[in-house]
C-alpha cells in the first residue's frame, strides 16, 4: 500500500517536472525564434535592431539546448543504435549490458554535472558578463547545471526497471501501455 502511494506520488512529481521542462523548452524556443527573426529582419529593414538581442538569443539558446537534453533523456529519444538484441539473444545478458550502459550514462552525466557546477561557479566568482547587456554569464552557465542534473536524474529513473531485470524494450512497452490507459 505504501509502495503504491509512493510510486503514485513519484509518478505525479515526475510528470510535473517534465511539464516544467516542456514549458521552458517551449518558452525559450519562442523567445529565440522571435529574437533571431528581429535580428535577421533588422539587417534588411530600415529600422535599427534593438541593442543586445544577440546576448538574449545566446541565453535563450543555452536554456533551450540544456533543458531539452533532460527532456530527451526522459523520453529516451536520444540517438541509439538498438542493435543489442541482434548481437545478444539472451534477455538476461541483454539486461546486464543495458544496466552497465545505464550506469555508465549516470556516471558520465554526473561528471558533467560536477564540471558544469565548477564552470558556473567560476563564471560567477570571476564576474564574467556578456558583451552588450552585461548579463552575468552565470545565468547562461546555470543552464548547464540544470541540464546536467535533469539528464542525470532521468538516466537514474530510466535505469530503475533494469535493476528489476526488465529490459529497456519491455519497460518501454509497459510505459506505453500505462500512458495509453
Amino acid at each position: 500500500m505504501l509502495n503504491e502511494e509512493v510510486a503514485t506520488r513519484f509518478a505525479r512529481s515526475l510528470r510535473a517536472l517534465v511539464r516544467i521542462e516542456e514549458a521552458v523548452v517551449l518558452a525559450s524556443s519562442i523567445g529565440i525564434t522571435l529574437t533571431m527573426a528581429v535580428i535577421v529582419i533588422g539587417r534588411y529593414a530600415p529600422f535599427r535592431v534593438p541593442f543586445g538581442l544577440e546576448d538574449i538569443s545566446t541565453l535563450l539558446g543555452a536554456w533551450l539546448y540544456f533543458t531539452a537534453v533532460g527532456l530527451v533523456t526522459f523520453h529516451g529519444i536520444h540517438i541509439s543504435g538498438g542493435i543489442l538484441p541482434l548481437i545478444v539473444k539472451n534477455p538476461r545478458t541483454q539486461n546486464y549490458v543495458e544496466l552497465a550502459v545505464a550506469a555508465l550514462c549516470v556516471i558520465v552525466s554526473g561528471y558533467f554535472c560536477i564540471q558544469a557546477f565548477s564552470y558556473c561557479h567560476w563564471t560567477l566568482t570571476a564576474g564574467i558578463v556578456s558583451r552588450s547587456l552585461r548579463i552575468p554569464a552565470a545565468y547562461t552557465s546555470a543552464s548547464l547545471c540544470v541540464g546536467g542534473v535533469l539528464m542525470t536524474f532521468h538516466f537514474l529513473v530510466r535505469s530503475m526497471p533494469l535493476l528489476s531485470g526488465m529490459t529497456t524494450s519491455q519497460h518501454q512497452q509497459e510505459r506505453e501501455t500505462n500512458d495509453a490507459g
